[in-house]
């Protein structure tokens, strides 16, 4: 079974998400799928400048395809460009064909970053202008703020900073020039007694050590801020379990906790300093290692929406194979692209 899909015609791809990505056109969504239902091959295959609902007209039922979107978002007066990058899952395709199209997501994914919000959506009401830009707001904080602003000046912090902005609040440069992560405080989140649950009749089995950790990473009292997660044997029948917590992300280090023959699940808690406001967000790992066995990463594809759910709610969801993907400073640039404090519109 392959688990990478190849592209039918590249050029064509490339040059559909250009257009969708340049200021200089008016096309504002291309969609992909798979070639003659093939899941090792994908082809771009149409893309328009009428927005979401055009978009929705496209979409079949009897397909897997794969959408980018752009957007605009206008925080005070500013207008930022947003990136959704949207999997249809046909309801009408086979369990055992979205299994096989499951072990070539990351593959296809890769194609369409960077994006601000991933979505999978299998009915129409999940793409509307309305439902895409609601998850946007809440992916950047501007629905939901996690920090209330006046209160975000005077508490103390703790944790990891992406300084994003304002002499002062920023941390040392890196030699990129980007804002550094330091170790300072966790900042507060309201996020208080949140406990990790599955949706009325999930699938997904939660351990009572992966609940507990979700809950220290939530709170303001508890210092966690990281947590890595796996399912036994690479096993999605079996609990949900915390394997590794700390409270300084400086302790994670990406080669120790994501192995190639893993799947495995982190939770990490950021600060994102905006305009010397700071923030708490929260950032999905979802790792699925090149070494996985095809039928684990089949069966995960099947439960991947519940397991996401079980995670809410973050700002940022990373899904990776590689290492590169999860570093640290990879993933503050992530959490900075989507609150919109880092520029990374091509």
């Amino acid at each position: 079974m392959a688990t990478e899909a190849t592209v039918a015609d590249v050029e064509a791809l490339q040059q559909g998400i250009a257009d969708v990505r340049s200021d200089s056109t008016a096309t504002n969504w291309c969609l992909v799928n798979h070639q003659d239902g093939d899941p090792a091959v994908i082809q771009y295959l149409s893309s328009g400048s009428g927005g979401v609902p055009e978009l929705a007209d496209q979409l079949d039922n009897k397909q897997y395809m794969y959408a980018l979107v752009r957007l605009t978002e206008t925080i005070d007066m500013s207008e930022t460009t947003k990136f959704v990058y949207i999997t249809w899952a046909g309801t009408e395709v086979s369990f055992t064909k979205r299994g096989k199209y499951g072990v070539v997501s990351g593959s296809v994914e890769k194609h369409f970053s960077p994006y601000q919000v991933s979505l999978t959506c299998d009915t129409l009401e999940e793409v509307t202008d309305e439902y895409l830009m609601s998850k946007i707001q809440e992916t950047s904080g501007t629905k939901n703020k996690v920090l209330d602003a006046s209160e975000g000046k005077t508490r103390p912090e703790r944790g990891f900073v992406s300084s994003s902005t304002a002499s002062g609040s920023r941390g040392p440069m890196s030699p990129t020039g980007r804002g550094s992560v330091s170790r300072t405080g966790k900042q507060g989140s309201q996020f208080g007694g949140f406990t990790a649950q599955a949706k009325g009749g999930s699938s997904v089995k939660l351990d009572e050590s992966f609940k507990e950790a979700v809950a220290a990473v939530r709170s303001d009292e508890d210092e966690t801020v990281w947590l890595i997660a796996d399912f036994p044997g690479n096993d999605v029948r079996k609990p949900l379990q915390c394997s590794l917590t700390g409270k300084d992300l400086n302790e994670l280090v990406p080669g120790e906790v994501f192995k190639p023959e893993n799947i495995t699940l982190a939770l990490l808690r950021i600060t994102d300093v905006v305009d010397d406001i700071p923030t708490v967000k929260f950032a999905y790992i979802l790792w699925v290692g090149d070494s996985v066995k095809p039928m684990s990463k089949g069966r995960l594809s099947t439960t991947k929406g519940e397991i996401e759910d079980i995670f809410n709610p973050f700002h940022v969801h990373v899904q990776a194979s590689s290492l590169h993907e999860v570093k640290i400073q990879t993933i503050v640039d992530k959490v900075g692209l989507a609150s919109g404090s880092k520029s990374n519109v091509k």
